[in-house]
């Protein structure tokens, strides 16, 4: 189970340890910044490995953070003796990332 409000030292352990135990996100370089009991901040960094071709962050990249965050919050709530299965994923997007993305 993750630990609520980790400590700084805590959340850079966890980053190391989600970004091998779930080798397709490491190349985006998320951050985990704080967890509580109601959400989970993530921040998808604005560099060259996450820009589409108009150098704007990729929209595969704001997908997937928004399932790493939910699947994040999920495990909190329910445990790790289920295993998540992304079944259907549906994202619209209004405006080009040019920044950090939390």
């Amino acid at each position: 189970m993750l630990s609520k409000n980790p400590s700084s030292i805590k959340l850079f352990a966890l980053n190391k340890i989600l970004a091998r135990t779930i080798p397709f996100n490491a190349p985006h370089n998320f951050k985990l910044q704080s967890i509580n009991d109601t959400q989970i901040d993530i921040c998808l960094p604005y560099e060259k490995v996450n820009f589409n071709h108009v150098k704007g962050i990729h929209a595969c990249g704001l997908a997937t953070l928004g399932e790493f965050c939910a699947g994040l919050l999920l495990l909190t709530k329910m445990g790790t003796e289920y295993r998540l299965i992304l079944s259907h994923l549906e994202a619209s997007y209004t405006y080009q990332g040019k920044t950090d993305v939390f």
